[in-house]
């Protein structure tokens, strides 16, 4: 079992790594692919041997995209780490750092195995949270080219229908018009309540409405059915 050292006390002003994992997470599940996310789905579907469903991959690459943003913030020292001790909060030497794995950022703390452990093996790390909302403003610049926070709940365009929708064939239509952009059956109908006059479409009538519509090649070049 992973001995992980914490003194159940935060530092102070400051977000656990795994905590800025899954906010990231969270940011990047409510907003649309970029082209650079379809080429990395694109190429996890070239590389996976079995064949993955559309929703499967989509977690996955959000789960990849959203700790390579991690690391980054830690290895190009964006977001410096800091540590609790049992008397006061420290700043890691970001040279004592040199790779964060997947175990460390799911769990918020410095694990590496290594014996004798080290000054931080097991420690939970932290990121200031003036540095990560920072990191945040740069992050949504890059991918969306406007620093807005994604929308609230009560922000968002409605899940399920609260109006009129448009016309079957109106939503077909538009349906096919994002498919040309690149977008799968599951992003498609999450996103198209988002679309201008599309804001009463229902994921789960989009999602009905469009079923089989758009083969999806399997292994080998093979047309699935």
């Amino acid at each position: 079992m992973d001995d992980i050292r914490d003194f159940g006390i935060a530092v102070a002003d400051a977000i656990r790594l795994n905590d800025c994992f899954h906010e990231l997470y969270r940011i990047f599940e409510q907003r649309p692919f970029t082209n650079l996310d379809r080429q990395l789905i694109s190429q996890m579907k070239t590389l996976d041997p079995s064949d993955a469903d559309d929703d499967w991959l989509r977690r996955s690459a959000l789960d990849e995209i959203a700790q390579a943003y991690v690391r980054s913030a830690i290895l190009y020292r964006h977001c410096p780490l800091w540590v609790r001790t049992k008397d006061t909060d420290e700043q890691v030497d970001s040279y004592s750092v040199p790779s964060l794995d997947n175990r460390m950022i799911k769990s918020g703390a410095y694990i590496t195995g290594s014996h004798p452990k080290g000054y931080l093996e097991g420690r939970p790390l932290w990121i200031k949270k003036s540095d990560w909302a920072a990191y945040i403003n740069k992050i949504l610049i890059e991918r969306y080219g406007h620093p807005a926070p994604p929308p609230t709940p009560s922000e968002r365009a409605p899940t399920f229908k609260r109006g009129n929708p448009p016309s079957r064939d109106a939503i077909l239509a538009k349906a096919d018009e994002m498919h040309a952009r690149g977008l799968s059956t599951i992003e498609i109908a999450r996103d198209m309540r988002f679309e201008d006059g599309f804001e009463y479409v229902a994921n789960r009538d989009a999602r009905e409405l469009i079923k089989g519509r758009y083969k999806r090649v399997g292994r080998a070049g093979r047309q699935k059915k």
